[in-house]
Protein backbone atom coordinates (compact mmCIF):
# COMPACT_ATOMS: atom_id res chain seq x y z
CA UNK A 1 0.00 0.00 0.00
CA UNK A 2 1.58 3.26 -1.09
CA UNK A 3 0.99 6.20 1.24
CA UNK A 4 -1.34 8.93 0.08
CA UNK A 5 -0.94 12.37 1.59
CA UNK A 6 -4.36 13.08 3.07
CA UNK A 7 -4.86 16.00 5.44
CA UNK A 8 -7.57 18.17 6.94
CA UNK A 9 -7.03 21.91 6.53
CA UNK A 10 -7.98 24.68 8.97
CA UNK A 11 -11.44 25.05 7.46
CA UNK A 12 -12.09 21.33 8.00
CA UNK A 13 -11.93 20.33 4.35
CA UNK A 14 -10.23 17.07 3.38
CA UNK A 15 -7.24 17.49 1.08
CA UNK A 16 -5.70 14.76 -1.03
CA UNK A 17 -2.27 16.00 -1.96
CA UNK A 18 -2.70 19.71 -2.64
CA UNK A 19 -6.34 19.81 -3.81
CA UNK A 20 -9.57 19.52 -1.87
CA UNK A 21 -11.17 16.10 -2.02
CA UNK A 22 -14.44 17.36 -3.50
CA UNK A 23 -12.58 18.79 -6.52
CA UNK A 24 -11.26 15.40 -7.68
CA UNK A 25 -13.10 13.14 -10.08
CA UNK A 26 -14.91 10.17 -8.59
CA UNK A 27 -12.45 7.63 -10.02
CA UNK A 28 -9.52 9.28 -8.27
CA UNK A 29 -11.37 9.50 -4.95
CA UNK A 30 -12.39 5.82 -5.25
CA UNK A 31 -8.72 4.80 -5.61
CA UNK A 32 -7.80 6.64 -2.39
CA UNK A 33 -10.85 5.23 -0.60
CA UNK A 34 -9.89 1.68 -1.56
CA UNK A 35 -6.40 2.23 -0.13
CA UNK A 36 -8.07 3.12 3.16
CA UNK A 37 -10.28 0.02 2.94
CA UNK A 38 -13.58 1.84 2.44
CA UNK A 39 -16.51 0.29 0.58
CA UNK A 40 -17.13 2.43 -2.50
CA UNK A 41 -20.35 0.91 -3.88
CA UNK A 42 -23.02 3.51 -4.77
CA UNK A 43 -21.41 6.35 -2.82
CA UNK A 44 -21.09 9.94 -3.92
CA UNK A 45 -17.86 11.93 -3.84
CA UNK A 46 -19.06 13.74 -0.70
CA UNK A 47 -19.77 10.47 1.12
CA UNK A 48 -16.40 9.04 0.10
CA UNK A 49 -14.59 12.17 1.23
CA UNK A 50 -16.39 12.01 4.57
CA UNK A 51 -15.39 8.38 5.06
CA UNK A 52 -11.77 9.08 4.14
CA UNK A 53 -11.76 12.09 6.48
CA UNK A 54 -12.91 9.99 9.43
CA UNK A 55 -10.20 7.40 8.72
CA UNK A 56 -7.53 10.07 8.13
CA UNK A 57 -8.15 11.74 11.48
CA UNK A 58 -7.44 8.50 13.32
CA UNK A 59 -4.32 7.74 11.29
CA UNK A 60 -1.02 8.94 12.87
CA UNK A 61 0.68 9.31 9.47
CA UNK A 62 -1.48 12.17 8.21
CA UNK A 63 -1.28 15.91 8.81
CA UNK A 64 2.50 15.78 8.46
CA UNK A 65 3.84 18.68 6.39
CA UNK A 66 5.10 17.57 2.97
CA UNK A 67 8.48 19.19 3.67
CA UNK A 68 9.10 16.62 6.41
CA UNK A 69 7.97 13.73 4.23
CA UNK A 70 9.98 14.83 1.21
CA UNK A 71 12.93 16.97 2.41
CA UNK A 72 14.71 16.79 -0.95
CA UNK A 73 11.71 18.32 -2.72
CA UNK A 74 12.37 21.79 -1.29
CA UNK A 75 13.96 23.95 -3.94
CA UNK A 76 17.15 25.92 -3.23
CA UNK A 77 15.30 29.21 -3.66
CA UNK A 78 12.73 28.09 -1.06
CA UNK A 79 15.55 27.17 1.34
CA UNK A 80 17.12 30.59 0.81
CA UNK A 81 13.78 32.28 1.52
CA UNK A 82 13.36 30.27 4.72
CA UNK A 83 16.90 31.10 5.85
CA UNK A 84 16.41 34.79 5.06
CA UNK A 85 13.19 34.83 7.08
CA UNK A 86 14.96 33.23 10.06
CA UNK A 87 17.85 35.70 9.89
CA UNK A 88 15.61 38.75 9.60
CA UNK A 89 13.44 37.70 12.53
CA UNK A 90 16.58 37.04 14.60
CA UNK A 91 18.03 40.46 13.79
CA UNK A 92 14.70 42.15 14.50
CA UNK A 93 14.61 40.56 17.96
CA UNK A 94 18.25 41.35 18.73
CA UNK A 95 18.22 45.03 17.84
CA UNK A 96 16.68 47.78 19.93
CA UNK A 97 14.87 50.61 18.31
CA UNK A 98 15.65 54.14 19.42
CA UNK A 99 12.72 56.44 18.72
CA UNK A 100 13.53 59.62 16.87
CA UNK A 101 13.05 62.80 18.96
CA UNK A 102 9.77 64.49 18.16
CA UNK A 103 9.60 68.24 17.73
CA UNK A 104 7.33 69.95 20.19
CA UNK A 105 4.22 71.49 18.71
CA UNK A 106 4.42 75.30 18.66
CA UNK A 107 1.02 75.79 20.31
CA UNK A 108 1.99 73.67 23.33
CA UNK A 109 5.28 75.55 23.75
CA UNK A 110 3.45 78.93 23.66
CA UNK A 111 0.85 77.72 26.16
CA UNK A 112 3.58 76.64 28.56
CA UNK A 113 5.37 79.96 28.13
CA UNK A 114 2.15 81.85 28.91
CA UNK A 115 1.56 79.74 32.03
CA UNK A 116 5.10 80.51 33.26
CA UNK A 117 4.55 84.26 32.76
CA UNK A 118 1.41 84.22 34.85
Amino acid sequence: MTPVLVSVDKAGDLKIGRKKCRLYKKGEVVKVAKKYGINTDKKTIGELCGAIKSRAKSSPMNNIPPAKLYPTAISPSRKAAINKKIVTSFMRNMTTRIPAPRPKPVAVARARANVKKI
